[in-house]
């Protein structure tokens, strides 16, 4: 389980140090890959334009990955309430 949230944790840190080119990129390398077709995203809403969402997390080597991304988005919004979030698979 440490070795899951520890990847969790690495595909956040890479996502959020990325230019947004490198996010495109990594974001269509999961996207084209069978590797993570059961993986999901979870996205969060952008704050100033409603119906913007963006993926903040790659929830992925779980046996219910939407269950895990549910229980993350449970945890996020007891820190910020005033924030939409959601799951969406993998496309």
């Amino acid at each position: 389980m440490k070795t899951k949230i520890l990847g969790i944790f690495c595909v956040l840190s890479f996502a959020i140090s990325c230019s947004v080119e490198q996010d495109d990129k990594l974001i269509h390398l999961v996207e084209t890959s069978n590797q993570y077709k059961d993986s999901v995203w979870m996205e969060q809403e952008d704050r100033l334009t409603s119906g913007e969402w963006y993926k903040v997390l790659l929830v992925f080597g779980w046996i219910d990955d939407e269950t895990e991304c549910k229980r993350i988005i449970e945890n996020y919004k007891k820190t910020y309430p005033e924030i939409n979030y959601r799951c969406n698979p993998v496309k």
